[in-house]
C-alpha cells in the first residue's frame, strides 16, 4: 500500500481569477481556459481530435466519432492506466479532488488488455469549485511532446527529481505550461498560479517518480 501524503496545499495552489471567472461545468471536457469563446472551444474540440484520434475514421461514412469515459476516481484510473505515479501523487494531495477524462477508440472500460488503444486523458485538480491543475496525458507521444514545447514556447528548462522539465508563463491564460516526459509519455501539466516558486514545488510533490 503506498503512502499517503497529507500535504495542505494552502491558497496559494488556488486560481487567483477574479470574479469574471464563469462557473465551469462539472462534465466539460475543455474548461482550464475560462475565456475562450463558443468558437474558440469549437475549433480546439476539432483540432484536438483530428490529433489524438486519427484511426477513430469510420469507413463506411467517414465520420469522426469520439467516445470520452469520465472516471469515478483515481482507483478506477490506475485500474486502466497503471503506472502513473504523477497522477497518483496529485490524487494525494490533501484538499484537491479529481476529475479524470479519457478519451478511447471503441472498446469496453473494462477491458484494461486494450490499454495500448487509449490515447488521451485529462486530469483536473481542484479545491472547491477552482482548479489547481490540469495534465494532459498521451501515450507515446514524445513527438506530441516535443512539438508542444516547440509550439508553445517552452524555452525555460529545468530537471526535478531527475526529470527533465520545460515550462514557460502564458500571461493569456494565467498559468504555468509545462511538459514532462515519463516512459515515453506526454504530461503536458497546466498550473494556475502567477508565482513561479509554487509552480516549481508543486511539480516537486507530483514528480515523485
Amino acid at each position: 500500500m503506498p503512502i499517503i501524503k497529507k500535504i495542505n496545499i494552502g491558497d496559494k495552489y488556488v486560481l487567483e481569477y477574479e470574479a469574471d471567472i464563469t462557473p465551469q461545468k462539472k462534465k466539460s471536457f475543455f474548461r482550464f481556459s475560462p475565456k475562450w469563446s463558443i468558437a474558440a472551444c469549437l475549433a480546439v474540440v476539432v483540432a484536438v481530435t483530428a490529433l489524438i484520434l486519427p484511426t477513430m475514421i469510420k469507413p463506411d461514412d467517414g465520420t469522426l466519432e469520439v467516445k470520452m469515459h469520465i472516471f469515478s476516481s483515481y482507483e478506477e484510473f490506475s485500474e486502466v492506466m497503471p503506472d502513473t505515479k504523477i497522477v497518483e501523487n496529485l490524487s494525494y494531495i490533501d484538499g484537491v479532488e479529481l476529475e479524470i477524462y479519457g478519451a478511447f477508440q471503441d472498446v469496453s472500460i473494462e477491458d484494461a488488455t486494450k490499454i495500448e488503444n487509449f490515447s488521451h486523458f485529462e486530469i483536473g485538480a481542484k479545491t472547491g469549485d477552482q482548479y489547481v491543475a490540469n495534465i494532459y496525458l498521451r501515450l507515446n507521444d514524445i513527438d506530441g511532446a516535443e512539438k508542444h514545447i516547440e509550439n508553445s514556447a517552452l524555452t525555460s528548462k529545468t530537471e526535478i527529481n531527475g526529470i527533465p522539465v520545460s515550462y514557460a508563463y502564458n500571461d493569456d491564460g494565467e498559468y504555468w505550461d509545462s511538459v514532462v516526459i515519463v516512459n515515453e509519455n506526454n504530461y503536458n501539466i497546466c498550473f494556475y498560479s502567477a508565482e513561479e516558486k509554487d509552480f516549481l514545488e508543486f511539480l516537486t510533490l507530483i514528480l515523485e517518480i
